[in-house]
């Protein structure tokens, strides 16, 4: 049977269409249960193939088949007469869609109009369901793809997704400059989160800051789970602010503040200069990154660091707008950057950070990259990459990352 009130995701005219269920939003790290139905515009014999592949920064449950009670139990509908053997692995070449669910024909056929239908989650056998993945994300993609023969070629038919929210609030987090001269006004970050880390589906609640030695009370309510609560200290020393979420069951204290009766010659920024998004091998939009960093997690500064081999133009062209549109003076700086990630045996990765707004991207390879008209741009080894930069104003920083940097052929 068709899935009752699932749409038409995609379709590939000559192979099929997907249609998915549920659609609406997940609680990140939930129980459900989640249908992908493939119906065939052309027959598939023994040895044709289909896989439902994850990202790699994903960590939504792995499917099972063995055991109808347990997590994550997952079934297949291949039709009457059908008989189709399972499998789940990590494909290196499809990075970064590397969580791979695989279904191989083996006895029957599935005519032209028919169904696969992938239960993930399948609560018949008294199992809790699929754990959905546990930090949030505007769109938590599949990509649903086919082989139709043994010798075929795979062919993405769609890319379903559904937004992963945070769920209820189990703890706040407040976040304060480190150091400010007494009088001046900063504002306190205070992040009502849920048990995974994310900021909580909760809007409206009122954050309270108690009044102390040189704080005076103040409040502002959650949006999203953020509230930025404006205050100014009129007593130097060294304290933390005491912060609670009426009515009042949930508290927390700030990060240690030094407060100063002096101008301030030299202050403490905090920032993450190594994150990647959907461009590279993370999950979210850049743009999403660079919010979160300013927004969520209250940074002042940041980079984004995608795999070179995993940019196209267009992701470095995208890269390079939003890291300028999302670098403010006074309140979010933004470092424009890329991962060179060569493998160890030629120097291993690399961070590099450039001073401005735009630069020419240089990779290690092409090695995930459909399009090559540009490889012969490459900086293959590290030596070379290091000599491409010597006198440019540009940062060159070893990462311990997959590919370990080879700190023999570091030229400080």
């Amino acid at each position: 049977m068709p899935l009752p009130g699932a749409s038409v995701v995609a379709s590939v005219p000559l192979l099929g269409e997907v249609r998915h269920l549920p659609a609406g939003p997940v609680v990140a790290g939930s129980y459900g249960t989640w249908s992908t139905e493939i119906r065939l515009a052309r027959g598939l014999e023994p040895g044709a193939r289909l896989a439902l592949a994850r990202r790699w920064a994903s960590d939504w449950g792995q499917p099972q088949w063995d055991d109808p009670a347990a997590e994550n139990y997952t079934t297949v509908d291949c039709g009457e007469g059908v008989t189709a053997e399972l499998s789940f692995d990590r494909i290196e070449a499809w990075h970064p869609w590397d969580h791979v669910f695989r279904i191989l024909i083996l006895h029957g056929e599935v005519p032209a109009g028919g169904r696969i239908i992938v239960c993930f989650g399948d609560r018949r056998g008294g199992g809790p369901g699929a754990r959905a993945q546990t930090f949030i994300e505007e769109a938590s993609g599949l990509s649903v793809r086919l082989a139709p023969s043994a010798e075929g070629e795979w062919t993405e038919l769609a890319r379903p997704a559904v937004p992963v929210i945070g769920g209820a609030t189990v703890r706040l987090v407040g976040v304060a400059p480190s150091r400010v001269p007494v009088g001046e006004a900063f504002r306190l970050l205070v992040r009502a989160e849920d048990p995974w880390g994310n900021p909580a589906a909760e809007s409206g609640r009122v954050v309270r800051v108690a009044a102390a030695g040189g704080v005076e009370a103040a409040e502002e309510t959650l949006s999203n789970g953020i509230a930025a609560v404006p205050l100014r200290l009129t007593r130097q020393g060294l304290r933390r602010l005491e912060v609670e979420l009426a009515p009042g069951d949930i508290r927390c204290q700030s990060n240690p503040i030094e407060c100063s009766d002096a101008p301030l010659l030299l202050r403490t920024y905090w920032g993450d200069i190594h994150a990647q998004s959907s461009i590279g091998c993370g999950n979210r939009t850049i743009a999403d990154y660079f919010a979160h960093a300013r927004d969520v997690a209250g940074l002042d500064f940041a980079s984004h660091q995608a795999n070179d081999f995993l940019v196209s133009n267009q992701e470095w062209a995208e890269t390079q707008a939003v890291t300028a549109q999302f670098n403010e003076t006074g309140r979010f700086v933004t470092l424009l950057g890329i991962e060179w990630s060569g493998e160890t045996r030629v120097g291993g990765d690399r961070n590099v950070y450039f001073s401005g707004d735009a630069d020419a991207i240089r990779r290690s390879s092409h090695r995930h990259l459909p399009d090559r008209s540009d490889e012969d741009t490459d900086l293959t080894t590290v030596t070379t990459l290091q000599r491409h930069y010597h006198n440019a104003d540009v940062l060159l920083v070893p990462h311990v990352g997959g590919r370990t940097a080879d700190m023999s052929v570091h030229d400080g």
